[in-house]
C-alpha cells in the first residue's frame, strides 16, 4: 500500500499502514475535509474583509511597527514579530496581504493538528466532523489574524509545536527533533508567553519512545538554540540600556497591592528603592514611563515589586492572583469586544470539560495504562496546567492570549468524550495500540 501511484482513493477503514501524507490526501474522507476546509477559509476571508477592510491596532502594534522600522533587537515585547514585519515589507506593503498570511498560517497549523490527531487516534466520524468544523469555522481566528500583533503567528506556531509533540511521543527521528528545536526558537522569539515551552518539550522528549541518544541530542539542541537567543538578548539589553536582563517584564504585577495600602514612610524602605518609592503610589504612575525607560528601569521595578509582594503577600493574592484566576476562566475581551461574549463562555466550558475529563480519566486509571492516548492526555494536562499557572502569574489575561489553550482543551475534550462513550457502551474499554514507527496500528475502526 505504500507504493506511490498504486493507492488510489481509499476509505479510512482500509488504511492501517498509510504514511501521514497518504492519510491526508489518498483517504477519500480526509481529502474531502481538506478541500472543504480550503473553500471555507477562502469564503470566510472574503466575507470578513468586505466587512472589516482595515486591520485592527493595539497599543503594542505601534511598538512593533517602530521596532520593525528601526530594526531594533530588544523591547518590552519579543522582537520576533517586528522582524517578521520587516521581512514581509520586502515583498509587500499591503495590510490585506499581511492579514491573509497570518490567517492562512493559523488555519494550516490547525489543520496539521487535527489531521495528526485523527491519524493517530482515528476518532469516529461525528468527532472528526466536529474537530474540523470547530477548527475551520471559527470567527475568532479571523479577528485575531486581523490584529497587527504577534498573537496569530504565536498561536499558529504554538499549535504546530504542540502537534510535533504528538509525533515525538510516538518516537521521533533526528530530523523531526531538529525541526522541533528550530520551531521552538521561532515561537520563543514571538512572545514571552512561550517561556515555559522549552521545559515541556524537554519533558515530552524525555518520556518519548525515541532512542536515548536522540533524546539527549534533541534536548541539547533546544538548550543551545534557546540559550543562544537568551544570551544574545541579554547582551543587547546590556549594550542598549546598561542593564543585564532577558526582557523587561511589566513591573506592576506585585504593585497592584499599592492601590489598597497606605504608603510606608521612606525610612522603612530599602535605600536603593527609596527614589522609586517616592513616585509610586498607585498604578497610574507606571503609565507615565516611556517604553525605553521602562526597559532600562525594569530591574529596579522588579526589585521593588518583589519587596511589595513580600511585604503584602495577602493583598497580592487577593487583588492580583485571585482576579487573574477569574479572568483565566473568563478572559477579558480587550479589542475583541464585539465577538467576545460567546467565546468567554466557550473558553470556560472547554476548560471545565477538559479538567473534568482528565479527573475522570485519572479515576478510572486511564493514565496508568501506558498507552499512547494516556501519554498525550497527560501531556495535554501538563500543558494546560502550565499555561494556567503562567497566565495567572505573568500578567493580564486577554481572550486573544487564550486561543491556543482553548483549541487544545476543546479538541482533547472531544477525544475524551468519545473515549468515555465507547467505554460505557463496551464490556471492556478498548485502547489504542500504536507502534513506535510513523504508522498507527488500529485495534478497531473507531478511536478505541
Amino acid at each position: 500500500m505504500r507504493q506511490s501511484g498504486t493507492i488510489g482513493v481509499l476509505r479510512a477503514e482500509h488504511t492501517p499502514e498509510l504514511t501521514f501524507g497518504q492519510w491526508v490526501w489518498y483517504v477519500r474522507e480526509n481529502r474531502l475535509y481538506l478541500l472543504l476546509s480550503a473553500g471555507l477559509m477562502l469564503i470566510q476571508f472574503i466575507v470578513f474583509k468586505s466587512l472589516f477592510p482595515n486591520p485592527d491596532f493595539l497599543p503594542e502594534s505601534y511598538v512593533y511597527l517602530e521596532m520593525a522600522a528601526a530594526n531594533k533587537d530588544v523591547s518590552i515585547w519579543s522582537v520576533g514579530y517586528a522582524k517578521f514585519l520587516r521581512l514581509g515589507s520586502l515583498f509587500t506593503h499591503s495590510a490585506t496581504a499581511l492579514v491573509l498570511f497570518q490567517y492562512l498560517v493559523l488555519q494550516l497549523c490547525i489543520l496539521y493538528f487535527i489531521f495528526t490527531l485523527t491519524y493517530f487516534l482515528r476518532p469516529g466520524k461525528i468527532i472528526t466532523c466536529l474537530l474540523f468544523f470547530i477548527g475551520v469555522v471559527d470567527p475568532l481566528l479571523l479577528h485575531v489574524s486581523n490584529l497587527i500583533s504577534s498573537d496569530a503567528l504565536f498561536t499558529a506556531l504554538s499549535i504546530c509545536w504542540a502537534t510535533q509533540l504528538l509525533w515525538i511521543m510516538k518516537g521521533a527521528r533526528l530530523p523531526l527533533l531538529v525541526i522541533h528545536a528550530l520551531l521552538l526558537l521561532l515561537v520563543f522569539t514571538l512572545s514571552y508567553n512561550a517561556l515555559y515551552y522549552p521545559v515541556i518539550s524537554m519533558v515530552m522528549i524525555a518520556i518519548s519512545r525515541s532512542y536515548t541518544l536522540f533524546k539527549l541530542a534533541a534536548n541539547l539542541l533546544i538548550f543551545v538554540f534557546i540559550g543562544g537567543y537568551i544570551v544574545h538578548t541579554v547582551k543587547t539589553y546590556q549594550r542598549e540600556t546598561g542593564t543585564q536582563q532577558f526582557f523587561a517584564p511589566g513591573p506592576g504585577n506585585a504593585l497592584y497591592t499599592y492601590g489598597y495600602t497606605t504608603p510606608e514612610p521612606a525610612t522603612k524602605i530599602p535605600s536603593r528603592l527609596r527614589p522609586l518609592h517616592a513616585v509610586i503610589h498607585h498604578m497610574d504612575s507606571l503609565r507615565q514611563v516611556r517604553v525605553w525607560q521602562w526597559s532600562a528601569m525594569a530591574p529596579l521595578y522588579g526589585s521593588y515589586g518583589a519587596y511589595a509582594m513580600r511585604k503584602y503577600p495577602g493583598l497580592y493574592v487577593k487583588y492580583y492572583l485571585l482576579p487573574n484566576l477569574i479572568t483565566f476562566y473568563v478572559p477579558e475581551a480587550e479589542s475583541l469586544g464585539g465577538i467576545s461574549a460567546p467565546y468567554t463562555l466557550i473558553i470556560a466550558l472547554s476548560n471545565l470539560c477538559f479538567l473534568t475529563g482528565c479527573i475522570i480519566f485519572f479515576v478510572i486509571n486511564g493514565f496508568k495504562s501506558g498507552g499512547y492516548l494516556s501519554k498525550i492526555l497527560l501531556g495535554a494536562f501538563i500543558l494546560w496546567f502550565a499555561n494556567g499557572i503562567f497566565s495567572i502569574m505573568a500578567g493580564p489575561i486577554m481572550l486573544r492570549y487564550q486561543l491556543f489553550p482553548m483549541i487544545m482543551s476543546g479538541a482533547f475534550s472531544l477525544v475524551m468524550i468519545e473515549y468515555f462513550i465507547d467505554a460505557a457502551n463496551a464490556d471492556e474499554p478498548k485502547t489504542v495500540n500504536l507502534r513506535a514507527d510513523d504508522a498507527p496500528v488500529l485495534v478497531s475502526e473507531s478511536l478505541h
